[in-house]
C-alpha cells in the first residue's frame, strides 16, 4: 500500500503550529545552521556556531489545534568576493533534469504528500470503518495564503522593530551583533507585518532614478597622473579638491556627486489595489509613494539577516584600528619633504622634520595629540558615505570643526 513516489521530492521542516509560522521557520532554520556549524564542523555556517536561536523572541507562543505548518528554504543569498550579493534559488532534481522549487509553487505544480507521517497506516483509504478516513497518498495542492491584515498589529510590530534595530547599536561582539540583527529579522517576520509589507510590494510597480549626494567635501574626480608618462596632470594640480598643497590656501567647494540609483514607485498594480484598497487609483498611487520611503527603510532593516554582517562590520573596524595603531607610532619611518606628506600618510598632527645634515625628512609621532591623530586616522580610513552618516548621527554639520568631531568621537568611544 505504499504511495507512488513523485519524481521531484524535497523534505519539509516541521514547525509548531502558531500564529506566526514565518518566525518559527526562521528559528528552525537557524537551529539547522547551528547544528551544521557545531556537529558537522561546517565552515560555511561557522558564524552561527555560538548563536542562541532559542533566545530569539517570537510574538505569540500559543499553539493552534488542528493545524500543521511546514517550512522550506526557497533560496539563499550569497556574497561573492567583490561584496556583491547574488540570489541562488533552490532546485529540485530528478536525474539530469532540475526545476526551480519556488517557480513550481507559484505555478501551482507543487504538492505536499504526507503518506504515513500523519495518518494511521492501518487506516486504509478504502476502510470505511475508520473514524477519520483520509487519503494518505493524495498529493495536497498548495494555494496562496490568505493575507492577515490588521493596522493595530502592524503598528505594534513596527514599534518592536524600531526597538530591535536600536539594540543593534549596543552590540559589543561579533556574535552579539549577529544575534541582534537576527532579532530584527525575527520581529519583522510577524505574520501580519510581513503580510502587510508583501501586499505593499505586490500593489506597486517600481523603477529607478539617479541618486545624488549633496555638498560632498573634498570630492576629486580628476585623473592624477598622465597615462602616457606618469606625470601629474595640470588639472589635478590646479584642483584644490585634489591637490593638498593647493588646498592649504584655496578652498575646495563642496559638490553634488552622482551616487548610483534608488528605487522609486512608477505605478500600481490595478488588480491588487482594487482587490484590497478602497481608495481611487490616483489617490492610492499618491499614498503609496508617500509610504514608500518609510516602508523601504523598514524593509532594508528587516533584510539585515546577512550571514556575514557581523564579521564584515567588525572586520572592517578591526582593519581600521590596526592600520591606525601601526601607522601612528611608526610615523618616523615615513620619509617626507613637507608637512602635507605626513598629513596624507599619518595625520595632520604629524609634521615633517628635515635633518639638516642629510636633508632627509621624517614624519614625527604626535605624542602631544595622539587622540586627535587617532580620530583623524579613523575618519580618513572610514568609508566616506559611512562617515557622513556617523557625523549626522552625532549631530555634526558642515560647520562643525575637527575639534567637534574629535570630542564627539571621544564621547561615543568612552560610553
Amino acid at each position: 500500500t505504499d504511495c507512488a513516489t513523485y519524481r521531484y521530492n524535497e523534505a519539509l521542516i516541521g514547525l509548531p503550529p502558531t500564529n506566526n509560522p514565518l518566525q518559527w521557520a526562521l528559528k528552525a532554520y537557524l537551529m539547522q545552521l547551528k547544528y551544521r556549524a557545531v556537529n558537522n564542523n561546517d565552515g560555511s555556517a561557522s558564524d552561527f556556531g555560538s548563536l542562541d536561536p532559542t533566545s530569539l523572541q517570537d510574538d505569540d507562543p500559543t499553539r493552534l489545534n488542528g493545524t500543521m505548518q511546514f517550512a522550506f528554504v526557497l533560496g539563499r543569498s550569497v556574497k561573492d568576493a567583490l561584496g556583491v550579493i547574488r540570489d541562488a534559488p533552490v532546485k529540485s532534481c530528478s536525474g539530469s533534469t532540475c526545476i526551480d522549487v519556488e517557480a513550481a509553487i507559484t505555478s501551482g505544480a507543487a504538492r505536499i504528500q504526507l503518506k504515513d507521517r500523519l495518518f494511521d497506516p492501518m487506516c486504509l483509504d478504502t476502510d470505511t470503518t475508520c473514524t477519520y478516513p483520509a487519503e494518505k497518498c493524495r498529493y495536497v495542492p498548495l494555494v496562496p495564503k490568505t493575507l492577515a491584515l490588521n493596522p493595530a498589529s502592524v503598528r505594534a510590530t513596527a514599534a518592536k522593530l524600531v526597538a530591535a534595530i536600536q539594540q543593534v547599536a549596543t552590540a559589543t561582539t561579533p556574535t552579539d551583533t549577529l544575534q541582534r540583527h537576527l532579532q530584527v529579522a525575527m520581529t519583522s517576520s510577524n505574520d501580519v507585518f510581513s503580510d502587510t509589507v508583501n501586499l505593499f510590494w505586490a500593489a506597486v510597480v517600481t523603477g529607478t532614478k539617479p541618486k545624488t549626494l549633496k555638498a560632498v567635501p573634498n570630492f576629486c574626480n580628476t585623473p592624477k597622473f598622465n597615462p602616457a608618462d606618469g606625470t601629474l596632470t595640470a588639472a589635478w594640480q590646479a584642483n584644490p579638491c585634489c591637490n593638498p598643497l593647493l588646498a592649504a590656501f584655496v578652498c575646495c567647494v563642496p559638490q553634488n556627486v552622482p551616487n548610483g540609483v534608488i528605487n522609486v514607485i512608477t505605478g500600481i498594480q490595478p488588480a491588487v489595489v482594487n482587490a484590497y484598497c478602497p481608495l481611487q487609483s490616483d489617490l492610492m498611487l499618491a499614498f503609496l509613494n508617500g509610504a514608500y520611503v518609510g516602508l523601504s527603510t523598514a524593509q532594508n532593516a528587516a533584510n539585515a539577516l546577512d550571514v556575514s554582517i557581523g564579521n564584515t562590520t567588525w572586520t572592517a573596524l578591526d582593519i581600521i584600528s590596526t592600520t591606525c595603531q601601526t601607522n601612528i607610532p611608526n610615523a618616523a619611518s615615513v620619509t617626507c619633504a613637507v608637512d602635507s606628506d605626513c598629513a596624507a600618510a599619518v595625520c595632520s598632527q604629524s609634521k615633517c622634520n628635515v635633518d639638516p645634515t642629510t636633508l632627509v625628512g621624517a614624519c614625527t609621532v604626535p605624542w602631544d595629540d595622539m587622540i586627535g591623530c587617532t580620530v583623524e586616522c579613523f575618519a580618513n580610513n572610514m568609508d566616506p558615505l559611512l562617515l557622513r552618516y556617523v557625523k549626522q548621527d552625532w549631530g555634526l554639520t558642515s560647520a562643525s570643526t575637527a575639534t567637534d568631531f574629535k570630542n564627539a568621537f571621544i564621547a561615543t568611544a568612552t560610553q
